[in-house]
């Protein structure tokens, strides 16, 4: 069995696993004085409770009851040295046992351990908890290697993801939480802050852009996913900072497994752009999985008589496989269009798309989607705009710890086309850069103008010739007479 293939069902993810690691370091700088910041949220429930005169000893402790609206967030925010041991010490018999790099899981990381111990144990939040681990395993220097919690989008979306594997029955105990739709942290963010939103999410009912800051949930300091429990359905109030300017808006989330939420935004994220050269196709492939037989369809069916098409790889979560792309490089003469006829219908079935084609990347696009990146530029099928993807380039492992907690660890490296991506990445055919500040996507706009001008290069062409085929040569319509 090939190594992509071996390593699909472990993930090859790309959860922006670096990127934790690094919103995690903004979380702990107490310089930055970031309201996600759990030293000073503990501090914050310290001064509350010292505040009431007939306070108990419970009380006066950093304990949750004035960090969350959920009693259910309380108690899973909260750890004891107990439990960060027995954590703890399932994080480093993984490594030591299963990290890819035999070398670095049995000199190196035998170090990290001991150093980090004494402060991972004398943890009291699951957040900095989470913290602490994630600054152990940075030290490795690996991409899809990071400890993940139920106070993060991650442990819910890779949760979810690998549990898509298993049988019908053992899905059913997959965890459902909250969903808003939009990304926090990574390269250039603070932890709290938007890096992506989702499209048809409650992210962007509620008016959430790229750049927010998110400072409160409902009247307490955001402090992670866990500020949202119990709050599906509800109209819940955010506080937020953009710009210099402090809003406060309203978001209903939605309670739902995470992996079903990406694939259902991939889905509805398919469109097409009117355009000076005709109709384009979009599609935000937002991860892998079961998004790869939705980019199929979409682009047979709902988007097969555009001129051209857009895939935006952007951010998100990986997961891909090359498969993927198979309806941007069958032949037509291999597959044919299949047409039926009945009494009152006809239908057109095409199985390929052969018109023009521009890839949208950045250094969210990560894993899978590098993959995708790689075979698309080293074929010249579609020209990449927009950023030098992650490098992150590894398959990754769920260790489930405990009902709170997950590893999720590098344990198989690889090439593809005899070059290894992982820390380096595959650059776009062309750079363009999309600040936070930006209020216009001009990575899409590039984009559209890329396909335009193949378009317009394709049309010149064709008109010297007789006859020209569609684009797409797979879709299912149905015309009744």
């Amino acid at each position: 069995m090939s190594f992509w293939k071996e390593a699909l069902p472990l993930v090859l993810l790309g959860c922006m696993m670096i990127i934790g690691c690094e919103a995690s370091a903004a979380l702990a700088d107490p310089e930055e004085n970031h309201p996600s910041d759990s030293n000073s949220s503990r501090k914050l429930a310290e001064n509350q409770s010292k505040s009431t005169p007939d306070s108990t000893d419970k009380e006066k402790d950093p304990d949750a009851t004035k960090l969350f609206a959920s009693t259910e967030a309380n108690s899973l925010y909260m750890v004891d040295r107990e439990f960060a041991a027995n954590v703890f010490d399932t994080v480093d018999e993984n490594v030591r046992n299963e990290f890819f790099d035999v070398t670095t899981a049995t000199k190196l990381w035998p170090q990290i351990a001991a150093k980090s111990r004494g402060t991972i144990l004398d943890s009291k939040t699951i957040e900095e908890l989470s913290q602490r681990i994630n600054a152990a395993l940075a030290q490795l220097n690996a991409s899809h290697t990071q400890f993940v919690t139920v106070n993060d989008e991650h442990y819910y979306f890779l949760r979810s993801l690998f549990d898509s594997f298993k049988p019908e029955a053992e899905r059913k105990k997959t965890p459902q939480a909250e969903f808003i739709g939009a990304g926090l942290g990574g390269p250039l963010c603070q932890a709290n802050q938007v890096r992506y939103v989702l499209n048809n999410s409650p992210a962007v009912a509620a008016g959430l852009k790229r750049g927010d800051i998110l400072l409160k949930v409902d009247d307490r300091p955001f402090l992670g996913m866990l500020s949202f429990t119990g709050t599906a359905g509800n109209t819940t109030k955010i506080l937020i900072q953009r710009g210099s300017k402090t809003l406060e808006l309203t978001i209903k989330p939605v309670k739902q497994k995470y992996y079903d939420a990406f694939l259902d935004l991939t889905r509805k994220s398919a469109r097409i752009i009117p355009t000076a050269e005709g109709p384009v196709g979009y599609i935000h492939l937002w991860c892998g999985g079961s998004a790869g037989e939705i980019l199929s369809e979409e682009v047979t069916e709902n988007l097969s008589q555009t001129k051209g098409m857009i895939v935006d790889l952007r951010d998100g979560y990986g997961g891909n496989s090359l498969q993927d792309l198979d309806v941007f490089y069958r032949p037509v003469s291999g597959y044919p269009e299949f047409r039926t006829f009945g009494r009152k219908d006809k239908q057109v079935t095409r199985f390929t798309y052969s018109g023009p084609l521009v890839t949208l990347i950045n250094g969210g696009s990560r894993s899978g989607k590098e993959l995708l990146a790689f075979s698309l530029k080293n074929s010249k099928r579609g020209a990449l705009v927009g950023e030098r993807t992650a490098g992150a380039v590894l398959a990754g492992r769920m260790i489930v710890i405990n009902d709170r907690c997950a590893l999720y660890l590098a344990v198989m490296d690889g090439t593809i086309g005899g070059k290894r991506l992982e820390g380096i990445g595959v650059p776009p055919d062309i750079n363009v850069a999309y600040p936070l500040s930006s209020n216009e996507d001009v990575q899409l706009e590039s984009a559209l103008k890329t396909i335009n001008s193949l378009l317009k290069r394709r049309t010149e062409i064709n008109s010297t010739k007789p006859g020209n085929h569609p684009a797409a040569k797979r879709s299912s319509t149905t015309h009744r007479s």
